[in-house]
């Protein structure tokens, strides 16, 4: 019966700590199976190896164990009804205590994370190490880079992302600031035919500079949501980093 215990509470720290902490959630939201099971059983031990160490420590620095346990022992006898000696019985109480308590370390670790922007930033990067397309993603937002996107119908837009990313979730679709849209042709080459002048004119001087839309013009009051796209994932066949600027010199499909 201890055993049962002491492993469901290993296994309930290490679903907590994973769970909850933000060095290991997000990685754990993205398995499943063996491997979810596995991840959840890592973590536990860590907290049940520091639980026995702390515990050794305490008992070894102090008597107060051993003299509560004696205390027992004089008033309600040294075994229990199911042979089990109140010393068992109380170190894997103290030891799962301590388990949970470890599990709870979370907190602290979350809070110096979220104080940190470089540990904040290796946090995130570490949970899409593996995923090609969504550390593109986090590279144009950190960057405030343009991203181009080819879908399979051929049509391309150009613009930037407007949701950040939530490693913890998987992603369903691309939202989209849009800049420039079109399609590719039978050759591959991309044809830009819309440019989306109202954003344009709020985003950046370099658009500007590049007389990449006319200011003269009357402008309609259309706020920034009104040009939003959302693309969805499965949809998506080629995407990649957009200077507009070096496009803009090495193509002649925008005028």
């Amino acid at each position: 019966m201890k055993s049962i215990t002491l492993i469901f509470i290993t296994l309930l720290a290490g679903y907590y700590f994973g769970a909850n902490s933000k060095i290991t959630r997000y990685s754990l939201s993205r398995n499943s199976g063996y491997s979810y099971y596995f991840r959840i059983s890592f973590y536990g031990m860590i907290m049940l190896m520091l639980a026995f160490i702390t515990f050794l420590l305490l008992k070894n620095s102090t008597g107060l164990i051993d003299e509560v346990i004696d205390l027992i022992d004089r008033y309600y006898g040294r075994f229990d009804a199911d042979g089990f000696t109140n010393s068992q019985i109380i170190y894997t109480g103290i030891v799962g205590f301590i388990t949970l308590f470890f599990s709870c370390f979370h907190f602290p670790l979350n809070f110096i994370i979220s104080k940190s922007y470089s540990l904040s930033d290796r946090v995130y990067q570490r949970a899409i190490k593996n995923r090609d397309f969504e550390r593109l993603i986090y590279r144009a937002i950190k960057q405030s880079s343009l991203l181009q996107v080819t879908m399979s119908n051929g049509k391309v837009y150009v613009g930037y992302v407007i949701r950040t990313i939530d490693p913890e979730a998987e992603r369903t679709e691309l939202r989209m600031l849009p800049v420039l849209s079109g399609y590719r042709d039978d050759t591959g080459t991309v044809i830009f035919k819309n440019k989306y002048r109202h954003v344009l004119n709020i985003l950046s001087d370099e658009f500007l500079e590049i007389d990449c839309i006319n200011t003269d013009e009357d402008m309609d009051d259309a706020g920034l949501a009104d040009f939003e796209i959302v693309l969805p994932y499965g949809e998506i066949r080629h995407s990649s980093l957009f200077d507009y600027l070096i496009y803009s010199q090495t193509n002649n499909s925008i005028k």
